[in-house]
């Protein structure tokens, strides 16, 4: 039977890349130093070197002072994304319906997200996702970082459910889908359009209002 689900958030709750192309436009209009290059190609340039966030910011804005030719500090650029970035935080399409949704058949919901504790909280708080979330583990807190199995175990504990009663939701095939399947959950991969599907998903969403049928045809 089925008692909790736990997500990823970065590209499955928050829609990351529409977050951070937002941001980096709104960080272009305040830094005139950057501004002999042309608005979209910073934004690109920037997304492209984040590689979908597994790119620290520090080599990102060292990169981008140096292809530039700006004479910059990019610890300062650096401490501006980390304090402002949740202020541009979107979710994805149909989030909170289908957050409502879960809670009202009597889930438990987790998240589990590898990052920074304060960055993400506070992009977990800009969501307002702490009203619809039991539990939330963020790697640096916990010391544990997917896709270790554990980190797994220590979201189920809390939410005092078994592996086989939960499911994992999030886009990366090897960090979501194969880590939670290996821990012993059910796993569904959110699709994005950076690399292979992952040959071990349960199944496969595009939109997280589709979530809500799997769920429903998985509970007496």
């Amino acid at each position: 039977m089925l008692k909790a689900i736990l997500f990823d958030l970065d590209g499955t709750l928050l829609d990351r890349d529409a977050s951070l192309r937002a941001y980096a436009a709104d960080q272009y209009d305040r830094t005139p130093a950057f501004h002999h290059v042309d608005k979209p190609v910073f934004v690109r340039r920037f997304l492209e070197l984040d590689e979908r966030g597994y790119v620290w910011k520090d080599r990102v804005y060292q990169s981008l002072l140096h292809e530039f030719g700006v004479e910059g500090d990019w610890e300062a650029l650096l401490a501006d994304y980390v304090t402002s970035f949740s202020r541009h935080c979107v979710g994805f399409s149909g989030l909170y319906e289908m957050l409502k949704h879960l809670r009202g058949k009597g889930l438990k919901l987790g998240i589990v997200t590898n990052g920074f504790t304060a960055f993400q909280d506070g992009n977990i708080r800009a969501l307002g996702l702490h009203a619809y979330f039991d539990d939330i583990v963020i790697s640096e807190r916990e010391g544990l970082r997917k896709p270790d199995p554990l980190i797994f175990d220590l979201a189920l504990r809390r939410l005092g459910a078994r592996p086989e009663e939960a499911l994992m939701i999030g886009d990366h095939a090897e960090n979501d889908v194969q880590a939670a399947r290996q821990a012993g959950l059910g796993a569904i991969w959110k699709e994005n359009a950076y690399g292979e599907p992952p040959a071990d998903a349960d199944w496969t969403i595009r939109q997280l209002r589709e979530l809500a049928p799997i769920v429903d045809r998985l509970l007496p």
